[in-house]
């Protein structure tokens, strides 16, 4: 996929590749059902750094999409200046293949988890109960 050159464009198109690429994984991927949903940041949240905004069974996170590894890291350092703890927002560096951004939202998302409950999520059967690891 051919990315526009304009920073600002770049951003928000990856931003809305991050929003769909969480959607196909949250109904896809049985490892995913704690997330509810997500949506875009609201113009307030949009002025606070947020991206987006998901729900979920371990609550509300923050998503935050960078175009580069060191964006991510300056943004964790800016967290932690904030008292924030980075390891709850899902920061997520958006490269230009589709595939490895999957790759990239499932590896944000289930950092996030283990944080947060202090262990990776069970998958989800199709019986719509929890298994073990089936």
């Amino acid at each position: 996929m051919s990315l526009p050159d304009n920073g600002k464009e770049k951003g928000r198109l990856n931003e809305r590749r991050v929003i769909d690429a969480i959607e196909i994984v949250r109904c896809r991927d049985p490892w995913f059902w704690w997330i509810w949903s997500v949506r875009p940041a609201t113009e307030q949240e949009d002025h606070r750094g947020i991206d987006a905004m998901l729900q979920s069974e371990i609550g509300a996170i923050i998503v935050q999409v960078k175009s580069r590894g060191r964006g991510a890291q300056e943004y964790r350092q800016r967290a932690r200046r904030c008292g924030a703890d980075p390891r709850d927002i899902a920061i997520v560096v958006a490269p230009d293949d589709d595939e490895a951004l999957l790759r990239a939202v499932k590896g944000a998302l289930v950092s996030v988890y283990e944080h947060r409950v202090g262990e990776q999520p069970e998958r989800l059967d199709s019986l719509g109960s929890r298994g073990e690891g089936t």
